[in-house]
Parts: structure tokens; C-alpha cells; sequence
């Protein structure tokens, strides 16, 4: 009876365990859970400053627009709008195509958070830097003016001796945790260019060298900021900037295929406000046939006589038209004359045109031709104490003129200055108002500077 009692049990036993093991097999599969994403890959495009002018000189060996290495400082942003050093990211590689787009691409932590980005500058982070980085990452609360004072590049010889890059600096927009794209970054280089033009009407008189004395020895390779972290326009020289003892040599060469004898990206130097005792100077060997070779001081002086600010991504085209006096027979002497013995005049344009149209004798070009408002008259990059957008604009001619042409109703959305500008004037003020008609609205300015012209599209958002 045990024994039967026994068999039982254990074929009951055997039928259990059978179907809890099919049980198993069927009901009860674990499924793998995919892990949540840590990280993002960022896309941004690069936009370098230059027009790409159809111009038959050739571009120096440095060229304006190389970009050899871009290094990433990203700064998270908290709920408040605060903005704090976050991390440092190399950029390893740079796609870039036949214009001034170039366009890199990295991986992010998701957070909030802005960029900016420095090309040109891998050499500025020592093993003493990227330590210091790390320990601003972890503070938590180092802003990006803290972090920039510590970027300053060195100019005690004469930039590009060596063919090196140009140092460029570009800030993002304000990327959401989610997001993997930001607008357009506009880069600035950070120093300025000086071309010499001979437009003396004498064959008998030629410029045979450049000099250049007291430049800066040091530069900042971020721009100046204003109390808000907003760019702004004036010259931004670290304090441990002396004016170098050094007198830069260039050889006078002309490029080849213009039409007055001109010397063009040859000569970059550092920002100077050209407000100390010791400002930048320039210094020209001039010979005349018949004379011996003599010196003359040159300087760029606005229409107040006050010596222009030399300013970052800037372009200052020196036309020296006529020789009223006798030079110096050394760069000491000539650099310490009270009134340069011969007449020049200045041309300034910022080296951003973006769009640009040519003649055989002019150019007409603007920093955008597309202009986009949103509905409350805002755009991109606006700050706070801005009322309207300036529209960049630059010609050779001698003036310009803006019109504009509504494609729908109400025809005067837009307010601008109205009328002719001289070819000094170098932006157009544009406003407009809030839109609350409940559709988009268009339009266009159409610029003209004697037979060109150029149609810039505005769009605002309803």
C-alpha cells in the first residue's frame, strides 16, 4: 500500500513540474529593455566670414578662410537662463564645402545648454588649460566671460610668418535638451586685415615696403562683452597687450590683375583701440625716380582726424592718392613727424558679406539677403537694447540707396531709413512692428549702388 501510495506522489510530482516548466516556456519570457539614451549627436554649421568675391588676384597662402581644428566649450543653461562652464569637447572632424559653410558634428549630454566655438586655437589648450576647464566644470558656476579671458593668443611677430590659421570665434543659440541642430554659428576672426593701395597717378612713384610699428603683442580671441554677455563692437585688448618693439617688414608686392597697385591679405594684425600713447602705426618706403628712397607715416584717421580703432574681422583698405611733401630718411623720423607729408584715404568694411554682386569697377554686397522677424518684431540674436535689425551693407560705389516693396497688404509693415547713403554708411536700420494680422507676412528690399543691385527677402512670422 506505502508502495502505491509512493508511485503516486511521484508521478503527480512529474505532471507539476511538466506543466509549470511549459508555463514557463509560454507566459513567462523576459524581454530585454532597450537603456535610455545618456547622449545626442549635435550638428553645427559654421558660417566663416569672406565673400568669395569673383576677383582675379589670388588669395596668400593663408588663406582668410582655413579652418584646421574646431574646439567646442559648451555652457549648460539652467531653468533661470543662467549660463555655467560645462565642458570642453575637439572637435575631430570638419566637413566643409566650396563656399564659407563648414559644418562639424559631436556628441552631447542631454542637457540645455549653448555653445561656443573656437577654430583655429587647439594650441591655446595646454595640459595647465584643460585643466583648468575641468576644474570650472566642476564649480558649476563659471561663466563664459571668466573662461574667454583666458583665450589670448600671441602677436609678437608678424601674423601668418608661418602660414598659420586664422583664430575664430562663434557662439550658438540656446539648444534644448532634445534638440540636435542650432541655427547658423557666424565665426569672427580675431584679428583685423590692412591692404595698402598706390593710387598715386605717377609712374615715376612707387611703394616699395610696409612697415608697421607698436602693435599689439597679444589678443583676445573672443570678442569684448557688454554687462548682459552680448557682443559689441569695440576693440577687446588683454591687459597684458604691450605695443611690441618689433618693426614688421613687408615687401610691397601687388596682386596681380588690379587695377591700381595694391597689396591685399598680406598684413594682419591684432585689435588695437588706438587710444594709448603708443598706438599702431604705419610707416611706407616710397621711391621717386630721380630721389632717393624716403619714409612716410600713414594714418587712418576718420572724418573727425581721431586714428580709427582697429578692430576684429574688419578690413582696412589704405589708398594713398598723393605725395604733398618730402619724407624722412628713417622709420624713426617718420614715425615721429607731427603731420604725414602725403594724402591717403581709408575704407572699412567688416569682413562678413555674405551676398554679394559685381561689375567690372563696383561691388554691392549685404551681410544677409534673407531677413527673418518673428511675430513680436524679435529675431535671432536680438538683445535687449537693440530697437532695430542692422542689415550690413557694403559697396565701392559711391553711394546706396534701399526701397521696399510689400507683397501684400498693409504695403508699410516695415520701417527703415529712408533716402541715399554714402558709401561710408555701412548698415541699413530695419524695424518691424508686431504682426497681428494672424498670416505671415513678406517682402523684399531692393538696394541699388549706381547699376547693381541687390533684393533682400524679409519674412515675419504671424
Amino acid at each position: 500500500m506505502n508502495r502505491l501510495v509512493t508511485i503516486l506522489i511521484l508521478a503527480l510530482s512529474l505532471v507539476v513540474s511538466s506543466c509549470v516548466d511549459e508555463e514557463k516556456g509560454t507566459d513567462h519570457i523576459v524581454k530585454p529593455v532597450e537603456p535610455a539614451a545618456t547622449d545626442k549627436t549635435v550638428v553645427l554649421t559654421m558660417q566663416i566670414p569672406g565673400t568669395y568675391t569673383p576677383v582675379t588676384y589670388a588669395y596668400s597662402e593663408n588663406d582668410e578662410n582655413e579652418v584646421r581644428t574646431v574646439d567646442v566649450l559648451v555652457f549648460r543653461v539652467d531653468s533661470t537662463g543662467r549660463e555655467s562652464y560645462y565642458k570642453h569637447i575637439p572637435v575631430t572632424s570638419i566637413a566643409q564645402d566650396n563656399g564659407n559653410t563648414k559644418k562639424i558634428q559631436f556628441k552631447l549630454d542631454l542637457v540645455d545648454s549653448r555653445m561656443i566655438v573656437l577654430a583655429n586655437v587647439r594650441n591655446l589648450f595646454t595640459a595647465e588649460m584643460n585643466d583648468r576647464l575641468l576644474t570650472d566644470a566642476a564649480y558649476g558656476d563659471v561663466s563664459k566671460e571668466q573662461v574667454m579671458k583666458r583665450f589670448v593668443f600671441d602677436t609678437s611677430r608678424p601674423f601668418g610668418e608661418n602660414f598659420e590659421p586664422i583664430p575664430m570665434y562663434g557662439e550658438s543659440g540656446l539648444l534644448r535638451s532634445p534638440d540636435s541642430t542650432v541655427g547658423d554659428i557666424k565665426m569672427v576672426r580675431s584679428i583685423t586685415r590692412i591692404d595698402i593701395v598706390n593710387s598715386i597717378l605717377d609712374d615715376n612713384i612707387t611703394i616699395d615696403s610696409v612697415y608697421l610699428f607698436n602693435t599689439r603683442s597679444k589678443g583676445f580671441v573672443a570678442p569684448a562683452f557688454d554687462a548682459g554677455g552680448a557682443i559689441v563692437g569695440t576693440a577687446n585688448v588683454p591687459a597684458e597687450a604691450v605695443p611690441n618693439t618689433r618693426i614688421f617688414g613687408y615687401r610691397f608686392v601687388q596682386n596681380a590683375g588690379t587695377a591700381s597697385p595694391a597689396m591685399e591679405r598680406e598684413i594682419y594684425v591684432a585689435e588695437d583701440g588706438q587710444d594709448s600713447d603708443r598706438p599702431t602705426g604705419i610707416i611706407l618706403k616710397i621711391s621717386r625716380q630721380g630721389h632717393p628712397s624716403q619714409f612716410y607715416r600713414v594714418d587712418m584717421c576718420d572724418r573727425n582726424n581721431n586714428l580709427m580703432p582697429i578692430l576684429r574681422n574688419y578690413r582696412y583698405r589704405l589708398n594713398i592718392t598723393r605725395i604733398i611733401g618730402d619724407g624722412a630718411p628713417t622709420i624713426e623720423m617718420a614715425a615721429s613727424v607731427l603731420r604725414p607729408p602725403l594724402s591717403s584715404t581709408v575704407e572699412t568694411n567688416e569682413l562678413g558679406i555674405t551676398s554679394i554682386v559685381f561689375n567690372d569697377l563696383y561691388k554691392l554686397g549685404v551681410s544677409s539677403a534673407n531677413l527673418v522677424f518673428r511675430a513680436d518684431g524679435s529675431w535671432d540674436g536680438k538683445v535687449a537694447a537693440e530697437d532695430f535689425y542692422s542689415l550690413r551693407v557694403f559697396t565701392t560705389y559711391s553711394g546706396w540707396s534701399a526701397a521696399w516693396e510689400s507683397t501684400g497688404d498693409p504695403s508699410g509693415w516695415l520701417e527703415f531709413e529712408k533716402g541715399d547713403f554714402p558709401s561710408s554708411c555701412l548698415e541699413l536700420k530695419v524695424k518691424a512692428p508686431a504682426n497681428n494680422t494672424g498670416r505671415v507676412r513678406t517682402g523684399k528690399i531692393k538696394l541699388t549702388a549706381g547699376a547693381l543691385s541687390i533684393e533682400v527677402n524679409v519674412t515675419q512670422q504671424s
